[in-house]
Order: structure tokens, then sequence, then C-alpha cells
């Protein structure tokens, strides 16, 4: 796609960030090879519900590399549907739900208006990646539940737009990105609490939901963190 020089740069950013991350000694624990797959991979695929909190990793760019690994961990070991038993009857149904919440720290296309930059240039490639990964996942029957609390953010990322979307009070500073119709975009801006407006893009059907107040008493922040285990 580009000249030697560009593409000596390029190799030269990612190099250089790669160096920098393997200096982690959390990274290196997580991408080490194992003999097994982590036990909360195994859980997950067996339908329970599993927690992943990655707010206590303060760069970006690490919090983004890990969830490229994971996902790619996802890609790879999780069975394209047609390789399944046909007799069950579950292709092209659901198989798997990944909520990715905050999906702007991790998702956002490269920002640098500088095509040269050594940052957009790295940036760039593993936007790349991402879009491959990502379009894989309807073939496996994992679906992305894609969250941010700024829903203008959602137009800002990697992949493509979701046919439905799932809109709670918001100002007319995004609103107006899901809508044109002045009356809509008012209705979105005066929302009740857990009350939302559905957008389905397939047919272009709009309707309010409420949604109920789930609490999991279960739940451990503290034991959500040890991913690598």
């Amino acid at each position: 796609k580009y000249d030697d020089e560009i593409n000596q740069r390029t190799r030269s950013a990612i190099e250089n960030r790669v160096i920098r991350l393997l200096n982690s000694p959390v990274l290196n624990k997580i991408v080490r090879l194992r003999k097994e797959l982590p036990s909360w991979f195994r859980e997950w695929k067996n339908g329970k519900d599993v927690f992943i909190d990655l707010t206590g990793c303060k760069s970006a760019v690490k919090k983004r590399l890990l969830l490229l690994l994971i996902f790619q961990m996802i890609s790879i070991f999780t069975p394209e549907l047609d390789e399944l038993d046909f007799n069950k009857k579950i292709l092209g149904n659901l198989q798997y739900v990944i909520m990715l919440d905050e999906i702007g720290d991790f998702l956002a296309e490269a920002s640098s208006p500088i095509y040269s930059d050594d940052e957009h240039l790295a940036k760039y490639y593993v936007n790349e990646k991402w879009e491959n990964i990502l379009g894989v996942f309807r073939s496996r029957g994992v679906s992305l539940l894609s969250a941010d609390n700024k829903p203008s953010r959602l137009f800002e990322s990697v992949h493509s737009l979701p046919s439905i979307q799932i809109v709670f009070r918001t100002a007319h500073s995004c609103n107006h990105l899901f809508t044109k119709i002045i009356e809509e975009q008012e209705f979105l801006k005066g929302l009740e609490h857990r009350r939302a407006i559905v957008i389905d893009g397939v047919n272009g059907y709009k309707y309010e939901i409420f949604t109920p107040d789930f609490y999991y008493p279960d739940f451990n922040t503290s034991r959500a963190k040890y991913i690598n285990k």
C-alpha cells in the first residue's frame, strides 16, 4: 500500500511500541503461552457471566492491546457455526455475547491528521486487525454489544455501527446523530430514568423500553481483575 520509506517507518513505530510494552510485567504475565486456556474463558464459553475489569490499566495503549489479544483468542478458539453439529439446529443462532463498555477507550479510529506520524501508522494497522477480528464474530455466533456514556463515540469507532441501537437520555450534541427529527431529539433529551429508545436500523422501527435494575450480589470487582488465571 505504501512505498518502502513509509513501510519502514511503520515497522519501526510498531517495533518501538512492542519493546516498550514488553517491559510491563503485568502484560508479560498475561500474554505468556500456557498449557491450557484461562479458566474465565472456559467459563464464558460454558454460558457463565464473566466480568473483566480493565480500569486498573492506566495505559490506553496497553488496554487496547489486551482487549485485542482477548478478542483474538475468542476468534481462534471459538469454532465457526458450520463446523458444529447441524442436528442441533444452531446454525445462525446467537451463541455468545460480549458487552464492551467505554468503547471509545478501545476502538477509537486513528485521529492524528499527520499520516506519516508513527502513532497514526501504528494505530491504523491495529485498527485494521480489529476489523478483521470483528468481521468473523458473526460466523461464530458471537454478538458484540458496544456501550459508552457518550453515544457520539460510537460513531468514532473502528467497527461499523450496529443495526440495533439503544439510546438513553442524551443531550442534543449527541442525539442529533441518531435522528434528524426535532421532536425525536427533544424526546431523547427528556427521557426518564431507566427508559431508552430502541432504533432498529434494519426496518426503521423505533420504540421505547424500560430497563430493569439488575443486581449481581456475587460479583466481586477485585476478582474480576485476575483475567490471567
